[in-house]
């Protein structure tokens, strides 16, 4: 036989052939979920006792939690921008809601729409339409209607179920290969309300404490009720409600076949102060943790399915280069962000300070005597520092001894130790604030110099 016959044979039998190390597996596809205004102690996967998530603790059993992940902004539309992007809000000119994303850093939706993803985003609040927001750059399909009022503002939200009902029709015409999906419900935000039966499901303790009304934001009230065990249980309710609609989705997603191939990511863009610190059922002002602290649960190929808690402080900007390495896609570089995967095989996280900032964009105060006032805050995993522009005023709250952070180091304390640390925080944070307008990764605020001083005020001496 002529060789001019035999080559199209053989050629036609090779590419039948399973050839492992010639062809690319397809890429696992990629589930981001955020929920709004979701603070991390009220799941039970961090130890709340009521059963507000157990679609998300189940999640968190076949996958791992990050027990410490801080958000850099406790605003949606920025946090979501440092989110999709690894880079902080001074960097990317996003300081507050209403900021629309400027060209230039690369979003994880571009990143996978270049490697062959199909991308959906299907966001439930306000400040997340394309017009203030600019975060639908690289989706393909970028869903923000909003056809539910929140108290007499029309057009404001979307419904948990709603939302749900829109990524389930998207999924059934998507077609073959991997997807990104990030899914933003916005139900737990205020006013809570989150219907029946979720706004009774969880009135199970006694009353109290009652606050001045006058406190309390004008779009959380229940007309003239101060009780903060009503407000409480229905946000919890609110949690509830949007766990169930999670549940909905990954049922879906098994039922299709397609959930053991698909990394899910949970986590929020910010917490919530429910009676912390004087400040009740509102964000955006404070930056201590009920304001930062947000759940981080990861699950599906790649991560270990332990159930495991990692400890250490793991950003929200982390996340961008950490999905980017799970699908097997290079992130940009430099990069002020780092990825989390070592940790998931029990590494120990690498050590970085969580830097966050408040209301450098000029905010109207919702109640009196609000401190609406220019802020940054950074912690490790002992110490949380808090600086105050308007004034200014240092604060420094030794976490080990104080996870509430309610007794400040630094309050009444002239002596010299105590002076030194306020004047090298201060100068760390002003510094960190300024190299976070450049993508390099900015110096820790506390070094080995300020930890020493900042142990030996918590340990009394001075």
């Amino acid at each position: 036989m002529r060789r001019g016959a035999i080559l199209p044979g053989l050629l036609a039998t090779l590419a039948l052939l399973p050839l492992s190390g010639c062809r690319r597996e397809t890429p696992p596809s990629l589930l981001l979920v955020t929920i709004d205004t979701l603070r991390a102690d009220h799941l039970p996967t961090y130890g709340y006792p009521r059963p507000t998530a157990p679609s998300l603790d189940a999640l968190a059993r076949r996958g791992v939690h990050f027990t410490s992940a801080m958000a850099a902004v406790p605003e949606t539309g920025p946090s979501c921008a440092t989110l999709l992007t690894g880079r902080w809000p001074a960097e990317l000119s996003v300081r507050g809601n209403g900021r629309p994303l400027p060209p230039g850093a690369p979003t994880l939706a571009e990143i996978l729409s270049g490697a062959g993803y199909r991308t959906a985003a299907f966001v439930s609040g306000y400040p997340l339409i394309r017009r203030l927001s600019g975060l639908d750059r690289g989706f393909g399909h970028y869903d923000d209607t909003l056809p539910d009022p929140r108290g007499g503002a029309a057009n404001v939200q979307r419904s948990a179920a709603r939302t749900t009902d829109a990524v389930l029709a998207w999924l059934r015409g998507a077609g073959e290969g991997p997807f990104f999906i990030w899914l933003h419900y916005y139900d737990v935000h205020g006013d809570y309300d989150p219907g029946l039966p979720y706004d009774s499901l969880f009135r199970d303790g006694p009353p109290g404490p009652y606050l001045p009304l006058e406190r309390i934001p004008a779009y959380q009230r229940r007309g003239a009720s101060t009780d903060a065990a009503d407000y409480i249980a229905r946000y919890d309710g609110e949690i509830r409600r949007v766990d169930d609609q999670i549940q909905r989705l990954l049922e879906d997603l098994g039922g299709r076949g397609l959930l053991a191939r698909t990394v899910v990511a949970v986590t929020s863009d910010h917490g919530e102060s429910l009676t912390e610190h004087g400040y009740f059922f509102d964000h955006g002002n404070e930056l201590y943790a009920p304001s930062l602290h947000v759940p981080l649960i990861l699950a599906g190929p790649g991560i270990p399915a332990t159930g495991a808690a990692l400890d250490g402080v793991a950003r929200l900007p982390d996340l961008f280069p950490t999905l980017l390495e799970l699908l097997g896609q290079t992130a940009p570089s430099p990069l002020p962000s780092r990825s989390l995967v070592p940790a998931l095989g029990g590494a120990p996280l690498p050590g970085a300070d969580a830097f966050a900032e408040a209301r450098f964009q000029p905010y109207r105060p919702l109640t009196p005597g609000a401190d609406v006032g220019p802020k940054l805050a950074a912690r490790d995993d002992r110490f949380s520092a808090i600086l105050r522009l308007d004034g200014p005023r240092l604060e420094l709250y030794d976490l080990a001894a104080d996870p509430g952070e309610e007794r400040d180091l630094l309050a009444g304390r002239a002596v010299a130790a105590a002076a030194h640390l306020r004047t090298g925080l201060d100068a760390a944070l002003r510094a960190r604030l300024a190299a976070t307008s450049a993508p390099q990764p900015a110096p820790p605020v506390f070094s080995p110099e300020l930890r020493r001083l900042a142990e030996g005020l918590a340990a009394g001496g001075g």
